[in-house]
């Protein structure tokens, strides 16, 4: 009665459920398709491109740094020259379907000044909707170490704001210099 409970629990469950060898494709198609560390810090020769550098690139290109996405929204406004006669919400309702704008974007379209800029603001959409996909090939650990050295420049430029802050205060005397007797309590 053991043996053949063993051979029952090696090939399929009593009560109809999966077959081991069922079990053993799933685990070994999940094994092909999971990728190796090597692969994501990409010092493999493969054309991988789902690297932590990759990832890196586009965590801060979509949306994971602030001071990208400000510099991005004022380069887009600066190249294209704004048109008094343009209707950004009559440009939605001819495109939005066509185009495939979701309604996250709508606010976004809606402060465009022209043709040129919406579509600049179209490609950069597409570009950071490709880019998450990308991120999201290198696992839940290379997203976070991707989105944390991303977002590096936007805590630097904080803390370099809060010196110069700081120093501005101090020169203009309401801010008392710290020393070394400074009594910060």
């Amino acid at each position: 009665m053991a043996d053949n409970f063993l051979d029952n629990e090696l090939s399929s469950d009593p009560v109809g459920g999966e077959a081991l060898v069922t079990k053993t494709k799933h685990e070994d198609d999940a094994a092909a398709n999971a990728q190796t560390w090597a692969d994501t810090l990409g010092i493999t020769n493969d054309q991988n491109d789902t690297t932590i550098a990759q990832g890196v690139k586009d965590s801060f290109t979509s949306g994971g740094s602030i001071a990208y996405a400000i510099y991005r929204e004022v380069r887009r406004m600066y190249d294209n020259t704004p048109d008094p006669n343009w209707n950004p919400q009559q440009y939605l309702t001819d495109n939005a379907d066509k185009l495939g704008i979701g309604l996250d974007y709508f606010p976004s379209f809606a402060a465009t000044g022209s043709l040129g800029e919406a579509t600049d603001l179209l490609e950069d959409i597409r570009e950071r909707e490709d880019a998450r996909s990308r991120i999201q090939k290198i696992g839940t650990t290379g997203e976070y170490v991707a989105r944390a050295i991303a977002c590096l420049p936007d805590i630097a430029l904080l803390l370099l704001s809060l010196r110069g802050l700081h120093w501005l205060m101090v020169r203009s005397g309401r801010a008392p210099k710290a020393g070394p007797h400074t009594n910060i309590g």
